[in-house]
């Protein structure tokens, strides 16, 4: 109904004039133009809104309903429903303003194909359209190896551009098109690089045949778009996504430029790794990867003649020989963290996990080309081969405590103090190439501790000390001396023990220590500081853990037991140091004394930097040896450099902490106290995780309880 050459406005005529409407405001009053009354209007009769807005219609509409504008003294508001008040029913009353007529032009599309890479399908002309209030054309066209990417006035795309790939919902007014012209937008094109997969499971396991069904929105492929410029020829795209199909008894390894790379000499991609589209790739090239099946399987735990084969690492199902403690869906090349050991053999040391019942045997004859592959305990591990049975089996390796004569077993123990043997031992070394440790015939053994018989694996590391890779396990039932422990007298001043909840039987000698296992002392203070506390819930429960670790869910170690024989004892900071270290203690020095045997020594900590004493960088310190592994000597976060802390032989384990009265973090974290202090509350301490690790700069509560490795100077 509008005059000729003028026309009922738009929504987006009415948004305008709501945003850039000249009104004028005071403190607290507003008003709109005053050519807009406020004549309400009619629903079926019944006047709404009739003194207190104007309702106006607009040129837009949905099947029987129209979108609306309403008007106020204050504000213009414009319809984004048809179903709000603003709008509704064809048939109701609004009032009527006309906007003057911006022209039309008429629109025509070219797919812009070429003789080598034509388009198909259409895109219709838009004729007699009003400037600057319409949207252009959805894009009808299709090009193969080509993804579109919005319109241009010129066919070479150097023009004024519409570059919204869906350009269906973009306006015309950056065209600032002239009434009764007509101009052509020309379709622009990415090319597309295709990656192709194919199932390929008749390659590996042609026995089967239902891997050809891929599961629910599976693909095949997938196109990744690139740019005209050539210098971004290196797009990305991960290959994880992809592995679409399922194969029962077998999984995707990776995938492979050829159908059969069972032998692995051929590129390959693994599951989850980023692929690199070739530079100078154009429109149509891709590559076809075939995917490379492998079998899987369970790995578990044997005690190898342990004194706890039946209950250490899980009870074992008479029917599938699967144990309850295993990993599961393993195949060849996964990674994943082994579980620490809770067999027990005395008069032994736990060496590490083999595939090679004889791995001790055959690490220490004198033969070099036959040794067997050994894992640290939480050590991560490349899977083996498939060895064709759907069970592999790690077996505890154990080293036989030294005797004084070796030819006879039941002659006395060689005993961790007094020992001079480390100097004789070839340490081990760090590849920085391979990122491996390397073990000489002589780098380990094991001892005996005189003061309860406990047996401990010993091992020469990079640094060219002698450590022990078990944790301290001794409890509170030998007495201490001077000929048995590294301190400088009989202790007879020493407050070993006292009577915070220590047996009564041992509460008047002095050279003892008091453990307590659901009583710890949670306060900074000396009172809580300076008393001998331990933990040894790990070392005399025998306990049946139980845990099935799927490594495509989890990392393997995480939440296997809190309470395993490998983790050792807890001590607090006052206990790891023979009551040396004491509230008052500050200085990172180390202490005068510490629970190690005689001749053997906590190792050192402080944080590692420049401008401190750096006595954790001294040979003995936690930061020393990280840096003769090839680590800084500070934080690091990396599962690499966690790794090494864990690798064979060093065999540091999750052993988490004590506090508050029980077990936090084991099988996640880590805690290894050093014999320096930080401040009156804390002391610094090893600490690692999966990913990450601190060579004894962290510092914390000196009455947690922590677990212990002593070192010994070559």
């Amino acid at each position: 109904v509008c005059p000729k050459n003028w026309d009922l406005p738009t929504n987006d005529q009415y948004t305008n004039l709501q945003t850039k409407a000249a009104y004028t405001s005071s403190n607290t009053t507003t008003s709109a133009p005053s050519s807009f009354l406020t004549n309400g209007g009619f629903t079926n009769g019944a006047t709404f809104y009739q003194t207190s807005y104007s309702h106006f219609w607009t040129s837009r509409t949905a099947g029987t309903y129209a979108y609306g504008s309403r008007v106020n003294a204050s504000s213009i508001s414009v319809s984004s429903s048809y179903g709000t008040t603003y709008g509704g029913n064809k048939y109701y009353e609004k009032n009527i303003r006309c906007v003057a007529s911006n022209g039309t032009a008429t629109i025509n599309y070219d797919g812009n194909g070429t003789t080598e890479h034509p388009v198909t399908g259409t895109t219709a002309s838009q004729e007699n359209v009003e400037i600057n209030s319409t949207n252009t054309q959805a894009n009808g066209f299709t090009r193969t190896g080509w993804a579109f990417n919005g319109w241009n006035t010129a066919a070479d795309g150097t023009s004024t551009a519409i570059t919204a790939a869906n350009a269906s919902t973009t306006s015309l007014a950056t065209l600032s098109l002239v009434p009764g012209s007509t101009i052509t937008l020309y379709a622009q094109w990415l090319p597309q690089y295709t990656i192709t997969y194919v199932n390929n499971c008749q390659t590996y396991a042609s026995a089967n045949t239902s891997c050809t069904t891929t599961v629910s929105n599976g693909t095949s492929e997938r196109k990744i778009d690139l740019t005209n410029n050539p210098s971004i020829g290196t797009e990305t795209g991960t290959l994880a996504a992809y592995n679409k199909w399922t194969l029962t008894g077998w999984k995707i390894k990776g995938w492979s430029t050829v159908a059969d790379n069972s032998d692995n000499t051929n590129t390959e991609y693994g599951v989850g790794t980023t692929y690199t589209v070739p530079a100078g790739s154009g429109g149509g090239d891709g590559i076809t990867l075939y995917a490379h099946w492998v079998p899987i399987y369970t790995v578990q735990y044997d005690g190898n003649g342990s004194d706890n084969d039946s209950t250490g690492m899980g009870s074992t199902n008479s029917s599938t020989e699967l144990k309850s403690v295993r990993h599961t869906n393993v195949a060849e090349g996964d990674t994943f963290d082994l579980f620490a050991s809770n067999f027990k053999k005395a008069g032994y040391g736990f060496v590490g996990w083999s595939t090679d019942s004889d791995a001790w045997n055959k690490l220490t004859d004198n033969d070099a080309t036959n040794d067997a592959k050994i894992w640290g305990p939480n050590e991560i591990i490349t899977a083996p081969a498939y060895n064709g049975t759907p069970i592999t089996t790690l077996y505890a390796i154990w080293a036989p405590a030294e005797k004084t004569d070796p030819s006879n077993p039941s002659s006395t123990s060689v005993y961790l103090q007094g020992w001079t043997g480390c100097s004789a031992m070839t340490a081990t070394t760090y590849d920085t190439t391979t990122g491996k440790l390397a073990v000489a015939k002589n780098s380990i053994t094991a001892l005996t501790d005189e003061r309860d018989g406990n047996v401990y694996t010993i091992a020469k590391l990079a640094d060219e000390n002698c450590w022990m890779v078990e944790n301290l396990r001794l409890d509170n039932t030998p007495e201490l001396s001077i000929t048995n422990t590294n301190i400088k007298s009989d202790n007879s001043t020493l407050p070993i023990t006292n009577v915070y909840n220590a047996d009564s039987s041992l509460a008047t000698k002095s050279n003892y220590l008091s453990a307590t296992s659901s009583s710890w002392c949670t306060i900074d203070s000396a009172a809580c500081n300076d008393q001998s506390l331990l933990n040894t819930t790990n070392t005399t429960a025998n306990i049946t853990p139980s845990q099935t670790q799927s490594i495509t869910s989890a990392n393997a170690h995480t939440s296997f037991n809190n309470t395993i024989h490998s983790y050792g004892n807890y001590y607090n900071w006052y206990s790891a140091t023979a009551g040396y270290g004491t509230y008052n203690r500050t200085t990172s020095e180390p202490t005068a004394g510490d629970l190690c045997p005689a001749g053997w020594k906590l190792p050192y900590g402080d944080t590692g930097t420049s401008g401190t004493t750096n006595i954790g960088g001294t040979k003995g310190g936690f930061s020393y040896l990280d840096k003769q592994m090839g680590g800084t000597g500070v934080y690091q976060s990396t599962s690499v450099a966690s790794n090494k802390w864990r690798m064979f032989p060093n065999n540091f384990v999750y052993s988490g902490i004590w506090s508050s009265s029980s077990v936090g973090s084991g099988g996640n974290d880590g805690y290894y106290w050093s014999a320096s202090a930080s401040s009156s509350n804390d002391a610094y301490y090893l600490f690692f995780n999966s990913t990450s690790v601190s060579p004894g700069n962290n510092s914390y509560n000196k009455y947690n309880g922590r677990t212990v490795r002593c070192v010994a100077g070559s």
